[in-house]
Order: structure tokens, then C-alpha cells, then sequence
């Protein structure tokens, strides 16, 4: 076996968690999930609904319906494959594009 610097075999504890997270579709399977940022006020200020919060998970569920799963850039952002979070790409009124995100950490 050729000689590999020990560095580049050990994963360092953050590389590790890191690896763990990813993006994917968000669905009705992550409505739990979803209502954990979707009704916490000082998450929603910074989201483009404003201040609009889900008091209920069949808001969430008419949501996720009518916005998140016709948009062609919503994701979900994951931990271990439990979403923590959502990232979207929209257009904007001046050919842009805009990229927004929530994420969620207790």
C-alpha cells in the first residue's frame, strides 16, 4: 500500500456531519418538519411570506400543494435526511434570480 498522509484518510467530526446533509423534494412526508419552522415566528420574519406563520398543518399541507411541489426550484434542506430547512431559486421582476433560504436549529 502506498504511503497516503494520515490527514487525507481521517475524516475530521465536521467533515463527517457535513456530509450528512443534502437537498431534495420536499412533500407532504415532511409536513411534521416543516410546521417546526413554518410556526416559528422569528424564522417566518426572514421568509418572503413575512410575518404569515401555519397555524395549522392543513395550511401547511395546502402549501406545500399549491407552492412547493409545482415550484421547480424548492428544495428541502436535510439533515440525515429529515428536512431542517427549504432553499428555493425565483425570478425576479428584473431578470434575476433570487435565492432564499430557512433553516431551522434548535
Amino acid at each position: 500500500m502506498e504511503n497516503v498522509p494520515t490527514k487525507l484518510i481521517e475524516k475530521t467530526e465536521e467533515e463527517d456531519e457535513l456530509s450528512n446533509i443534502s437537498l431534495r423534494l420536499l412533500d407532504f412526508s415532511d409536513v411534521d418538519d416543516f410546521m417546526v419552522w413554518a410556526t416559528d415566528d422569528k424564522v417566518v420574519q426572514f421568509c418572503s411570506s413575512g410575518t404569515d406563520t401555519y397555524a395549522s398543518k392543513e395550511a401547511a399541507m395546502n402549501y406545500i400543494a399549491d407552492v412547493v411541489i409545482p415550484h421547480p426550484w424548492f428544495r428541502a434542506i436535510c439533515l440525515d435526511g429529515r428536512a431542517i430547512g427549504a432553499i428555493s431559486v425565483s425570478p425576479n421582476r428584473y431578470g434575476h434570480r433570487r435565492v432564499c433560504y430557512v433553516l431551522f436549529g434548535n
